[in-house]
């Protein structure tokens, strides 16, 4: 009773010392915001089973576990995995509770009515009242000094060597509660807090303010301070745990739920009624506001019971019934309405030298000493500059304005001179000659000093007439971007670059020159230019830009290019930039920001200038369809971590496929899928995978965000399978993860099967080298009956030119001679003379005729005079007779062979005839000759009595036939027969032909 006393007094002293000073202190800060953060939630819709997020858990391999009153959840950062009764056997309840991992990697969940559960190796398994488990709600789960598993139930046990021991029966079961400690375990009923620590127990009994009746969380953090939250408000801190050390106190009218120490030492804190703390120089910073309904369903649903804080500093709140909340730091400050602008939606951006900031939108607004001043004088401003004099330009819709002294003046007149009305000023840039040049909708116009203007269009030079940018190099000349593409502008001429000359695209948004001289070209849909030594390198989306939108290109002091697109900002390095210009690598790495990073509206605004700025701080400053974006690169984190990768999956033949170390596939599988993960919650939809099976492709397949690897056929073999990841910021885990894939051959690549084919082909090869040398000899046969059957041939046709010249010629010969004799025996008698001289005469023309026939069946004059065309119609006609009629449609063929080829193709049109003459017995015959665009085709087609086509090619073959099959083979053409008997026959012959 005297150490309660003791207590009590202490307690009161302490409340004295700390009350007075610090409830005005810490609520005077409250509202405080030491950094903004963006929520993310994650409910059922997203994938969990249920909205009840009590425990929270990275284990060692990079897991992020979550349990709910439906299911144990596994998350990569892209899907949950959800582990229940249905589909876990081991599991015996699907009300998860808590969560433990102990040093060896095994996973421990507490459930509400089912046990403990066992997560080791990928199977679960659930130890129960019937393995000796005192109750199955288990309450709590932590591990002692040595690594031994503390379990809560309705007393304190040990599990070891998976027997439960048990170490306290709590007097109030029902009434006890669990606190979280490093090592050890808080826990307290309606009458004391106990600790077990060392194996043994400590027990501190209530009094005085804390009273642990009205406890709702212990926690101790890592200094061995101990932190008491009460359900009617107010937060203790005892340190080192000492019930008889002062108390500080926090005088907080809040039910807390929760409570978490992160890695930099911070206090966490979350409520009943969903609002969340954080405890920063001894000040709680409210991150989330308490749920303002007074319905006890949206307070309970919204109460924070879980805080965790994983390896890349992201911290995530589990709730009653709304599901995960991850807490990202802002690492954009937007400037908008609520900030004093008049619009949102903004065009253009300036820093004068003086230091304020200039911001276009329907007017235009001055930011100065954090506070904005609005000028209504504008005409819809479009785009602002800075002149020589500290003047400010205001170009818009139809006006043109100067501000100095507080003071506008209108000069809209020089452009509308120019222009007429309808125009529009993109850009505005005073030179170092003291021009002024505006980039409108309708051209570039030059203001000079003395006030003389120029029109410079299309006509003159200019790659197009939509000017959206001016940008001026150190050599004075101009660069001008366009929707028609780049030019560069002399003072004279223009030289202009295109698509045509390499640029990635015509319409032109941005121009930056960096140190070195380089150029890097902004489009407005077709990515990023780097134009150096006359040469355009292009990157797109499929190279690893972030988007293919360039509205602003800004440079931060550690070497990166910020850029603006309708998606949001994103970053390259411009390192990697060079290395893909160098063919170094294949693929850039980008950070992109949005509205988790603070953006209200991801559409940024370009193609009015400035569409961005870096200013005298290093901040970047972005105009967009919501307020200025603000962002300091300085400030912008760099994960360092990269990414555990695991292989999660595989399916063969879409089929899910077992393996541990070694994934096999059995002949006939074909289909392969390999599922894998990389385990970052910074950014994940921005991870990027590499993968490669090693022994099918040595090189790296890039995978852009996707997490499965297709193959439509691996051969049988022994492969690598290998997967690497890079986080969002391009730090990749080069180890990655490996899985070893043994595809299995088929029975027929085995080296049995093989010793037994090689054998069978050893023998096939025989039996086809006896074939073949039979065809061999065959063909030797048949070519020695063609060659007898052409001499042959031969010999007839010198015993027809033979007759030919016996009978015909040499009887007209003879004749002659006899004429010529009588003629002389008869000198006296002229008129005798006279008519053997006319015999004579007659017998020399028939002579002559004869020579003439012969001479045209060795080769016909016509296709020297007159061409293959016509030489093939004057056979034709001759051989029109009473018997045959021939009828043809002959397209001209001449030039479409080479003259020492043009006999052949006569001779096998002659050779056609001859055979419906000599054998057909035909009324009539037709010949078709069609040339086409490499081909001539020749078609004969007679009515006469036709043959046995499979008869004949068994004899041989007639030699008409033969002959015409030859020539058609010298040529590398076809050549076709059908025949019927009584039927008429049909040749078809194709030669290859010069072009037509």
């Amino acid at each position: 009773m005297k150490a309660l006393t003791k207590i009590n007094h202490l307690l009161n002293f302490s409340l004295q010392i700390w009350f007075g000073g610090l409830l005005i202190g810490i609520f005077c800060v409250l509202d405080v915001y030491a950094d903004k953060y963006h929520f993310d939630s994650r409910d059922t819709d997203s994938g969990l089973p249920q909205n009840s997020v009590k425990a929270i858990l990275q284990t060692r391999d990079g897991y992020l576990w979550f349990t709910t009153l439906d299911g144990a959840v596994r998350y990569d950062g892209a899907k949950f995995t959800v582990f229940n009764t249905t589909n876990s056997p081991g599991i015996r309840s699907n009300r998860f509770a808590n969560l433990y991992e102990s040093a060896d990697g095994t996973l421990w969940l507490g459930t509400e009515d089912g046990g403990l559960t066992r997560y080791q190796n990928g199977e679960f398994h659930t130890f129960s009242t019937d393995e000796g488990l005192p109750n199955n709600l288990v309450k709590s789960i932590a591990g002692d000094e040595n690594g031994e598993l503390l379990v809560g139930t309705n007393t304190v046990g040990r599990l070891k060597n998976d027997t439960f021991e048990t170490l306290f029966k709590q007097p109030h079961p029902d009434r006890t509660y669990f606190g979280k400690s490093p090592n050890g375990l808080w826990f307290w009923d309606n009458t004391a807090y106990y600790r077990l620590k060392n194996g043994s127990l400590e027990s501190h009994p209530t009094g005085g303010a804390l009273n642990s009746e009205y406890t709702s969380v212990i926690f101790e953090d890592r200094a061995g301070d101990l932190w008491i939250g009460r359900r009617d408000g107010g937060m203790y801190k005892l340190k080192g745990g000492d019930f008889h050390s002062p108390v500080q106190y926090f005088p907080l009218r809040e039910n807390f739920t929760s409570a978490f120490q992160d890695r930099q030492g911070q206090m966490w804190f979350g409520t009943a009624s969903g609002a969340l703390y954080v405890l920063q120089n001894e000040r709680f910073v409210e991150l989330i506001k308490p749920q303002e309904s007074s319905t006890s369903d949206a307070v309970a649903g919204n109460g924070i019971i879980a805080i965790y804080q994983d390896r890349e500093g992201t911290i995530w709140c589990g709730t009653f019934a709304r599901g995960l909340k991850q807490l990202n730091r802002e690492i954009i400050t937007v400037l908008t309405t609520t900030d004093g602008l008049v619009s949102g939606n903004l065009s253009a951006i300036l820093e004068m030298s003086a230091g304020e900031i200039w911001i276009a939108a329907n007017n235009v607004s001055r930011y100065k000493d954090g506070k904005f001043t609005n000028y209504a004088e504008s005409k819809a401003a479009l785009a602002l500059a800075e002149d020589r004099e500290g003047a400010l330009w205001i170009g818009g819709i139809d006006g043109l304005l100067g501000f100095k002294d507080e003071k506008f003046t209108d000069f809209d007149e020089p452009i509308t001179k120019l222009l007429g009305i309808n125009f529009e000023i993109y850009d505005i840039h005073p030179d170092r000659a003291g021009n002024l040049w505006f980039g409108t909708n309708k051209g570039l116009i030059r203001l000079g000093s003395d006030g003389a203007t120029k029109l410079f269009t299309t006509r003159d030079g200019l790659a197009g007439d939509n000017v959206k940018i001016i940008y001026e190099n150190g050599n004075g000349d101009l660069w001008i971007g366009t929707y028609g593409g780049l030019s560069r502008f002399d003072g004279e001429s223009f030289v202009n670059y295109t698509e045509q000359n390499g640029l990635s695209g015509n319409r032109v948004r941005s121009i930056y020159e960096d140190a070195s001289g380089t150029f890097w070209i902004g489009t407005y849909d077709r990515g990023l230019n780097r134009f150096r030594d006359g040469k355009f390198t292009d990157y797109t989306t499929a190279d690893g830009l972030f988007n293919d939108g360039v509205f602003q290109i800004l440079e931060d002091e550690r070497g990166n290019l910020w850029m603006s697109s309708n998606r949001g900002i994103y970053r390259v390095a411009k390192s990697q930039l060079e290395d893909f210009a160098a063919g170094k690598i294949n693929v850039v790495t980008s950070v992109a920001y949005g509205k988790q990073d603070g953006l209200l509206n991801t559409e940024c605004n370009g193609g009015t200038q400035p569409a961005g700025v870096k200013t005298k701080d290093g901040r970047l400053w972005f105009p967009t369809q919501d307020g200025a974006a603000v962002i300091d690169p300085e400030d912008v984190p760099i994960n360092p971590l990269p990414p555990p990768v695991v292989i999660e999956s595989a399916m063969i033949d879409r089929q899910s496929a077992a393996f541990g170390d070694k994934l096999e596939i059995a002949p006939g599988k074909n289909d392969l899928q390999i599922n894998y993960t990389g385990l970052s919650f910074v950014k994940p939809e921005q991870v990027r995978f590499r993968y490669k099976l090693e022994g099918l492709n040595d090189d790296w397949i890039e995978a852009g965000n996707r997490r499965a690897a297709y193959y439509s056929y691996v051969p049988p073999g022994e492969y690598k399978f290998r997967v690497i990841a890079a986080n969002s910021d391009g730090v990749w885990n080069e180890s990655g993860a490996m899985i070893r894939v043994v595809v299995q051959p088929p029975f027929w690549r085995t080296w049995w099967f093989a010793a037994a084919l090689a054998l069978s082909f050893v023998g096939l090869g025989f039996l086809i080298y006896n074939r073949r040398v039979a065809v061999l000899k065959r063909a030797h046969h048949v070519q020695e009956a063609f060659s007898r059957r052409l001499i042959e041939s031969q010999e007839q046709e010198r015993k027809r030119i033979a007759a030919e010249l016996h009978d015909g010629l040499g009887q007209s010969l003879v004749i002659i001679k006899n004429r010529a004799v009588l003629s002389l025996t008869a000198r006296e008698n002229y008129e005798r003379a006279f008519e053997q001289l006319d015999e004579i005469a007659d017998a020399a023309t028939e002579a002559l005729n004869e020579v003439k026939e012969i001479t045209y069946n060795l080769r016909p004059y016509q296709l020297d005079r007159l061409g293959l065309t016509k030489a093939i119609e004057s056979m034709l006609r001759r051989a029109s007779s009473d018997a045959t009629e021939f009828s043809f449609e002959i397209n001209s063929i001449d030039g479409a062979f080479p003259e020492d080829s043009e006999i052949n193709v006569y001779r096998i049109v002659q050779e056609s005839v001859n055979n419906i003459i000599k054998h057909a017995d035909a009324s009539l015959a037709k010949i078709r000759i069609e040339r086409r665009e490499r081909t001539v085709e020749i078609t004969i087609e007679d009515n006469g009595k036709g043959f046995d086509t499979e008869k004949t090619r068994a004899n041989g073959g007639g030699f008409g036939l033969l002959g015409i099959a030859e020539r058609a083979r010298m040529f590398e053409g076809e050549f076709e027969v059908h025949s019927t008997v009584g039927q008429g026959t049909v040749s078809s012959i194709k030669l290859p032909a010069n072009e037509s």
